[in-house]
């Protein structure tokens, strides 16, 4: 600790005491830059183990924050503008946490594509007091589809 101490002071930057600690990093995960580290046995060998390096469940609910913040204040904006104003509130998180080779942000993916689902499928429904027709269940199939946007499946798995 002493020498981290010394290389950041010759660098000008402090060490936050109350959130820095020493753990062992194989046998216990740690949160780090947004990211959960963990050390875990590969399913598919016996007696293998990997670096599972995902987005922390932090930085999801900000992400979904974010999402809802936002179809919240959107109003009555044209479709395309929701879909291309999302896009960019999407595709900034998934690259940020879409390292290749290193992350896996699948599992946060697919919870993100059920969650924009639901937030969309809402989202239109308050639009309309009768209920919008256009935009069912299916709303983000059709905002992908007709409208441009990201589909973070795919998304997830380029990566």
């Amino acid at each position: 600790m002493g020498r981290i101490e010394k290389l950041l002071k010759s660098t000008e930057l402090t060490l936050n005491k109350e959130k820095t600690r020493i753990i062992q990093a194989k046998q216990e995960e740690f949160n780090f830059l947004g990211f959960t580290i963990r050390y875990e046995k590969w399913k598919y060998k016996a007696g293998n183990k990997y670096w599972n390096i995902s987005p922390s469940i932090k930085s999801d609910k900000r992400l979904r924050l974010a999402i809802k913040e936002y179809l919240r204040l959107s109003g009555h904006l044209p479709t395309e503008i929701v879909a291309k104003e999302l896009n960019a509130i999407i595709r900034g998180w998934m690259k940020y946490y879409s390292i290749e080779r290193t992350t896996y942000i699948k599992r946060s993916a697919f919870k993100l594509r059920h969650y924009l689902g639901y937030r969309l499928y809402k989202h239109f429904q308050e639009k309309c007091q009768r209920g919008n027709k256009h935009y069912g269940y299916d709303a983000y199939d059709k905002l992908v589809k007709h409208n441009g946007l990201i589909d973070v499946i795919n998304f997830a798995y380029k990566s």
